[in-house]
């Protein structure tokens, strides 16, 4: 699955992102530490590796679903962003995302964000219930929420497909 806006485009993560990924997250270390367990200074290319691997059997097996954050342009990897903690049943589910530094004060995050909360109709069995689409004629606006295009930066953020609910970081 790819997603883009013509800005920002989200796939699922490859072998070919390990060595770009474990680069970026060591640039972004220092942002990274205060909200990431999985972040520490000895970050290893296994442990990028893993990830990916990891990230593309959650994603075949519909349990989670974590995607690569491009920007279009220039292909620079600007992040992951993804849904986690998938409740069904109560229809929620967990945005975890970070984005590297050098990429931050421009929107990105909050684009690819969107993205992921469009999408959610078109997941393996997360928008799937009797009476149709939960999210049909409903927005989920980060910007709304936030007040800023940047404000989702490294964190995450709940969905579900209440009306009143919007994208609310725990940041």
């Amino acid at each position: 699955m790819r997603l883009n806006d013509g800005v920002v485009e989200l796939r699922a993560p490859r072998r070919s992102d390990i060595t770009e990924l474990h680069r970026a997250i060591h640039a972004s270390m220092p942002e990274l530490l205060p909200w990431m367990a999985w972040a520490h200074p000895g970050y290893t290319d296994n442990e990028a590796s893993e990830w990916v691997r990891r990230a593309a059997r959650a994603f075949a097996d519909g349990v989670e679903f974590q995607f690569v954050a491009r920007e279009l342009e220039h292909g620079q990897l600007l992040g992951t962003v993804g849904l986690n903690t998938i409740d069904r049943v109560n229809r929620w589910a967990n945005l975890g995302y970070w984005l590297a530094t050098p990429h931050t004060g421009r929107g990105y995050m909050t684009r690819a964000a969107q993205l992921v909360v469009e999408a959610i109709r078109w997941l393996p069995n997360f928008a799937d219930r009797p009476g149709g689409d939960a999210h049909r004629g409903k927005h989920h606006d980060a910007k709304s929420a936030h007040g800023e295009s940047d404000s989702l930066e490294n964190g995450s953020s709940c969905l579900s497909d209440e009306p009143a609910r919007r994208l609310q970081s725990d940041v």
